[in-house]
């Protein structure tokens, strides 16, 4: 019997408590795929917003504001030069760049590497 708890006991101490900084994901690095419509259009990972935002546009794609305008209304956006991204808030906040097309809509999702925004992943 003491043995069988004093392995209880020592397999308890060696793992951290649920709560702790140290089961914190740093999500800032996460990606996840680009939607293979949008790969048809040569978006993908880390490729620079600014081009991928551009080949949607080429597409036929819109930029789409309506949920950024329903967030911030007339404030401020977090990057004025992109008026359709969208960026959630707290610790793994997500940003992601609106685009509609017909009855269809896109999200493109994006993180900052060195200054720049960067695509990390999309969905539908």
């Amino acid at each position: 019997m003491r043995r069988r708890i004093c392995v209880a006991v020592l397999a308890l101490a060696t793992f951290p408590a649920a709560n702790s900084s140290q089961d914190r994901i740093d999500t800032s690095k996460l990606e996840w795929p680009v939607a293979s419509d949008l790969a048809q259009y040569g978006i993908h990972l880390r490729m620079h917003y600014r081009e991928a935002r551009q080949r949607m546009l080429t597409h036929g794609w819109a930029l789409d504001p309506t949920e950024v305008n329903a967030k911030y209304g007339q404030g401020p956006r977090p990057y004025p030069e992109f008026p359709e991204v969208l960026c959630g808030e707290g610790y793994d906040a997500i940003c992601s760049g609106w685009f509609s097309k017909e009855f269809a809509s896109r999200t493109i999702d994006v993180r900052i590497v060195e200054g720049n925004l960067v695509v990390r992943g999309s969905s539908q």
